[in-house]
């Protein structure tokens, strides 16, 4: 005998059927990744103002530092430490400076170079004088040696009389007249050396000897022959 299955009408609601409740019902659960890519990304600092408002571009950074003023005083107030700066000099580097377009601050940046060229073209200028000086020393001298009336085998005999010429005058070696001679190259010139001999000369012709020529006699001053009455008779 057939087992009879006795089928039971379902009478459960169906789903579709049934009224939904939006309350009750369930909402798929967001994930961490999820909420971090719908978040927007952060805006950096820098792309910020203070206020919290997006910068534009070419906007400046009202948080930054702002540029000093760049100023062409009218009169330039120039130091240099440890030096005490020519008023007329300034005067004249002032106008190229506002030409230049250069601050207070920007000029004095120039000063300690400018004092460092000063100094190396001084120094620079007082060797080539140095030099200048040495060569033209010995240019005189070599003059002097070549001229036939006072230099080449007459050179003693000049010497004797210059020297002669210049005790006269009161001007004794290592007097500061010859020293002056020496330091200038003076005493090498030969139209000095010429007119030295020439009262050398006149002062032996008068009879005139030297301090160190062993002569105890002290000659009557030139000046005083000249005033001395002429003889009777003439």
């Amino acid at each position: 005998m057939a087992d009879e299955t006795t089928t039971q009408p379902d009478t459960a609601p169906s789903t579709s059927d049934a009224p939904v409740d939006v309350a009750t019902t369930e909402q798929p659960t967001t994930t961490d990744t999820q909420a971090v890519e719908a978040d927007p990304a952060p805006t950096s600092e820098a792309d910020t103002s203070l206020l919290g408002g997006e910068l534009k571009e070419g906007e400046p950074d009202p948080s930054a530092d702002p540029e000093p003023e760049h100023v062409v005083p009218e009169k330039y107030e120039l130091t240099v430490e440890g030096l005490e700066l020519d008023a007329a000099a300034i005067e004249m580097a002032e106008p190229v400076f506002k030409d230049l377009g250069l601050s207070n601050d920007q000029a004095n940046k120039l000063m300690p170079v400018a004092a460092q060229f000063r100094d190396k073209v001084a120094t620079e200028t007082l060797q080539s004088l140095a030099d200048a000086g040495a060569q033209q020393k010995n240019e005189w001298l070599t003059a002097t040696k070549a001229d036939p009336d006072i230099g080449g085998g007459k050179l003693d005999e000049t010497l004797h009389l210059a020297a002669k010429a210049l005790d006269h005058f009161g001007f004794a070696e290592g007097s500061d007249f010859r020293k002056l001679l020496t330091e200038t190259g003076f005493g090498n010139h030969p139209d000095m050396v010429r007119v030295m001999r020439s009262v050398g000369e006149m002062l032996s012709e008068d009879g005139f000897v030297r301090a160190n020529a062993g002569n105890s006699t002290k000659p009557k001053p030139l000046h005083e022959k000249l005033a001395s009455p002429a003889p009777k008779g003439v």
